[in-house]
């Protein structure tokens, strides 16, 4: 029984120094490992069995049949094949990789229940190492799968009963790619299923979303009021299915294929970290990690050091410079000052609002192995207006940009149609933001300026100081948020008409100077933060100190869950998307 236990522990130190060496390998270079694995594993061993299997026909023709030709030359041919082709193999390696550690897993467990009937005592050690290994063959096995029960329960968190929602979008939409991919040679009636999947899409979006807002606009020209239940939107419709509807778009462009395991599509389209707030994430950008994607410590550091970025966004200054905001907004009569003062919160509590939740999104989907791309860029350093929508939001400024504006002409048709199309995505743009017909105006607001400086002041822009460019931005930028915030246009009016001294208590009172004393803190980091200068100085400090780094992400991120835990005002501003 001695000599039956020591070996099982030599082949357990083995195997385990294999596990170790073959981990680290799939750490540091994984690309090249998987490839070595499948060259030599399904390449090398096969030609040779195949050889093998010839060789012994060959010597041995007597007793051989020919059968053992047969299955060598085969088998040769297939090894020579993935030997040179070994990217087959490398999409179903995890899956294999996954069943030979639960296998050899629950083999352990059995050794270790060997080794405690022998009383020795690290039988322990082993088991738990065995659940451990478990785990991650389960893992390696169900990731996808895992993935999108999460995704499910995370939705369910805030909406359980809108879940049957988003399930019935995953299964039609990718029902609709498939059929739009199989009438690939049917022009008209791939074209009518594009038509009919759009207005599927839409009509959920409009149902839930607009229902309300129609039938009120619909009331107020005819002069009465058409009672209506309330619906609850549902968290994130507009984001999923604009995700959802880029994927079709791109099956009829010809730009994707047609996702045919529906686990896989519903991962996209479900996926947690940018379900309920974005970025708008399209099927192109992420096909590829879909199958296969790389988790390794520095990925996942970086990940977890942009949400920490994200989270402290949100919650140490969005939430807080709401709270401002909504008490200079509480006051009936402002000054001039106050107004600008309530309104530069507002500008940067959206900025850190909705730039925390997509940095928190793209680090939770680096920890998870998917990169997305950024959808913020500093946008308060812009030095026109059009720069400044190159900078935010930019996800969906590039989908109305893609899937609107150069499908209308974009800038290749005559003037008068180059400023139809651009009121068009811009109205809609606004649309998109919420049911409410302020939004729109700010959209047309903003095409306004976009046509202004395209004809007018572009050539002006370039003359002035880059200062004063970013002055003039900001300025527009900040009234266009007045516009943003008052859905009510009597209140949008009088907050406006404050502004610039129309109905105003006069230009600077107590209560603004009561603001600026309590608000000044806050607003100076604020318009530190929301400049590249803070995040390039902590980059060149994780160079060069990465243990000072870790801690400032520490206490960062322990400041932000004290506040979570203390403050019961979180408001969330995607939940009107």
């Amino acid at each position: 029984m001695g000599k039956k236990v020591s070996d099982f522990l030599k082949s357990e130190i083995l195997s385990s120094v294999f596990y170790l060496a073959f981990g680290l390998c799939l750490l540091l270079v994984p690309d090249q490992t998987v490839n070595i694995i499948c060259k030599i594993v399904f390449g090398l061993v096969m030609i040779a069995s195949g050889i093998y299997h010839i060789v012994i026909y060959t010597a041995e023709k007597e007793k051989a049949t020919i059968l053992d030709l047969f299955t060598g030359v085969i088998v040769m041919v297939l090894g020579i094949f993935l030997f040179f082709t070994p990217q087959i193999v490398i999409k179903i390696l995890p899956y294999l990789l996954g069943a030979l550690v639960l296998v050899d897993s629950i083999w352990k467990i059995k050794g270790s229940y060997r080794l405690k009937k022998a009383q020795r005592g690290r039988w322990k050690i082993i088991l738990i190492g065995c659940l451990v290994f478990i785990a991650l063959g389960v893992s390696m096995l169900l990731r996808n799968l895992l993935l999108f029960l999460g995704s499910l329960i995370f939705y369910a968190w805030g909406e359980p009963v809108y879940v049957i929602l988003m399930l019935f979008s995953s299964i039609f939409n990718y029902y609709m790619g498939t059929e739009l991919e199989r009438l690939y040679y049917d022009d008209r009636k791939q074209k009518i299923n594009l038509i009919f999947s759009i207005i599927i899409n839409l009509a959920v979006l409009v149902f839930f979303k607009y229902y309300g807002f129609l039938l009120n606009t619909i009331g107020g020209i005819i002069g009465i009021h058409i009672p209506h239940p309330e619906l609850s939107l549902p968290i994130g419709l507009s984001f999923y299915t604009f995700r959802n509807l880029s994927y079709l778009f791109d099956i009829y462009l010809s730009k994707v294929s047609a996702q045919r395991n529906f686990l896989t599509f519903s991962v996209y389209s479900t996926m947690f970290p940018y379900t309920s707030a974005g970025p708008i994430v399209r099927y192109t950008d992420i096909e590829t990690q879909l199958k296969q994607r790389t988790i390794n410590i520095s990925k996942f550091g970086i990940g977890a050091e942009l949400f920490v970025k994200g989270l402290a966004k949100k919650v140490l200054l969005a939430d807080n410079l709401s709270v401002l905001y909504s008490s200079i907004c509480g006051h009936p009569q402002m000054s001039v000052f106050t107004s600008w003062l309530g309104i530069l919160a507002y500008t940067m509590q959206l900025y850190f609002d909705f730039s925390g939740y997509s940095d928190m999104a793209i680090g939770l989907g680096k920890m998870l192995g998917f990169d997305f791309n950024k959808n913020f860029d500093y946008p308060y350093i812009s030095t026109s207006v059009s720069e400044f929508w190159r900078r935010w939001h930019i996800s969906l400024g590039s989908w109305f940009r893609d899937y609107i504006y150069i499908p209308l002409g974009g800038n290749r048709v005559s003037t008068l149609k180059h400023i139809r199309n651009i009121l068009v995505v811009w109205a809609l743009t606004g649309l998109w933001h919420g049911a409410s017909w302020n939004f729109v105006l700010w959209g047309v607001y903003y095409g306004l300026f976009l046509l202004l400086e395209k004809f007018v002041l572009q050539k002006y822009l370039k003359k002035i100081p880059s200062w004063l460019c970013t002055v003039y931005t900001m300025l527009v930028v900040m009234i266009g948020w007045v516009f943003f915030s008052q859905t009510d246009f009597g209140a949008l009016g009088h907050y406006l008409g404050t502004m610039f001294g129309i109905g105003a208590s006069g230009f600077i009172d107590k209560t603004a100077l009561y603001y600026l004393k309590t608000g000044f803190i806050l607003l100076l980091i604020s318009i530190l933060m929301c400049r590249p200068a803070p995040y390039q100085y902590f980059k060149r400090l994780v160079r060069r100190r990465p243990v000072a780094a870790v801690i400032i992400n520490l206490i960062l991120f322990a400041l932000s869950i004290a506040y979570m835990v203390y403050n019961s005002y979180t408001p969330f501003l995607y939940a009107k998307f």
